[in-house]
């Protein structure tokens, strides 16, 4: 059991990565990705007893992933063309997303 998990474990994390990176371009996304990543790593805390994880490099992943969503959210406020949390600062219309022209 020890050695299926093990050779499992990789095939989980890249499968759940591409679903998450091409969530866009299929159904899934960010939920269903991280569910199969998840799952791959407690498959294998379940399976392998020596398997440890150091949670250190985990909080600081966790604290830098928070700290840059409110440095992103801070930027829309910072632009006076939004001037809202999180608001869209990128030059390109939304509003004519989606508007395909036929050429003339």
């Amino acid at each position: 059991m020890v050695t299926g998990t093990r050779l499992l474990f990789p095939a989980l994390l890249l499968l759940g990565v591409y679903i998450v990176l091409h969530g866009h371009l299929s159904p899934g996304g960010g939920f269903q990705g991280g569910v199969i990543v998840a799952t791959a790593f407690f498959l294998r805390m379940i399976a392998d007893p020596k398997f440890n994880l150091d949670h250190a490099p985990l909080g600081w992943t966790e604290s830098f992933a928070g700290s840059g969503f409110v440095l992103f959210g801070m930027l829309g406020l910072v632009f006076v063309t939004t001037a809202s949390f999180l608001g869209n600062f990128l030059p390109h219309p939304v509003a004519a997303m989606g508007n395909w022209s036929a050429p003339a």
